[in-house]
């Protein structure tokens, strides 16, 4: 067998479990909503679901999905849930280019990440908001909320997330 065949069917299997359990993953969620439809488990349910379809790039089925786990979210005043949807709200609006609704659902997530005093959550809110502010060309706010994150992460201790900030 020549190296090349050989690497062909190597890549051919890498991809093949990837997307096979991806496949997994996505019929594990979806068993979940069967069982709870309208409860913490089902909001993340909804959050896992809506993060593969965005990993696939179906950027609008992952909406979908993410809006769903949000509106449970805000029925039953699930805190972390509210944080969690409206940080991935915020990085759908990223990817579509509109930047004032990703600076806003940034915004409720520091907020709720504030409430539910997670720091490390806060420090990546702040830095997600310094990516939207330079996305808009608003460099001196986007530095502006990168130290702040920085400061956090210094707090923290996270040395990996200062290396990356």
């Amino acid at each position: 067998m020549k190296i090349k065949d050989l690497l062909f069917i190597v890549l051919l299997c890498f991809f093949c479990s990837s997307f096979f359990s991806q496949d997994k993953k996505t019929d594990s969620l979806l068993n979940v909503l069967k069982k709870h439809s309208n409860d913490t488990l089902a909001a993340k349910a909804y959050f896992g679901l809506g993060t593969i379809f965005i990993e696939k790039g179906m950027i609008d089925t992952g909406y979908y999905f993410l809006k769903k786990g949000f509106s449970i979210s805000k029925n039953l005043n699930f805190i972390r849930g509210l944080a969690v949807s409206n940080n991935y709200l915020g990085r759908v609006f990223n990817y579509r280019g509109n930047q004032d609704s990703s600076v806003y659902h940034f915004t409720q997530a520091m907020k709720y990440y504030s409430e539910l005093k997670d720091s490390a959550r806060m420090s990546g809110m702040l830095n997600n908001l310094g990516v939207a502010y330079k996305s808009r060309g608003n460099i001196s706010k986007a530095m502006d909320y990168y130290f702040q994150a920085l400061k956090i992460k210094d707090r923290l201790h996270d040395t990996e997330g200062i290396a990356s900030a």
